[in-house]
């Protein structure tokens, strides 16, 4: 007998992923995503809040995450508001690079404010991981 190769369940799934359709009551990560996906094996470690900055230092993003979890990162700051702005200026980082779990960038000069950090899968953008709590950008 021929099994189909996907099941309604994961089309079902799937279809939710794709439209943020879905219960998100319980996702921590992202209130459009479905509680079904959000966090899977990624934590960000610095800055992760309570932290000081002023506006175009060096910082150093850190991360783990679990060995299948990731393939490429994203790093994003926000200092309030809807706009997440690319923290890494390549645009995605990869296991095989160097810097992987340790991103050394520049706090844009533009930005200032109390702020989050997120790292997310470049490919399947919902799985993420942000600050625990804001860290604090001051203005130059």
């Amino acid at each position: 007998m021929c099994r189909p190769f996907f099941s309604l369940l994961s089309l079902t799934a799937a279809f939710a992923m794709l439209t943020g359709c879905g219960d998100s009551s319980s996702n921590p990560v992202d209130p459009g995503t479905p509680a079904a996906v959000g966090h899977h094996g990624i934590t960000v470690l610095t800055p992760n809040g309570g932290e000081t900055y002023t506006a175009g230092d060096s910082v150093v993003v850190r991360w783990t995450n679990d060995a299948d979890s990731l393939t490429s990162a994203g790093v994003l700051i926000n200092c309030g508001g809807a706009n997440w702005t690319p923290l890494y200026t390549k645009g995605s980082i990869t296991p095989n690079e160097s810097g992987w779990q340790n991103v050394h960038t520049v706090i844009p000069a533009t930005l200032s404010g109390n702020c989050s950090v997120k790292i997310y899968d470049y490919v399947m953008t919902w799985n993420s991981d942000t600050s625990d709590a804001r860290f604090t950008v001051k203005a130059k």
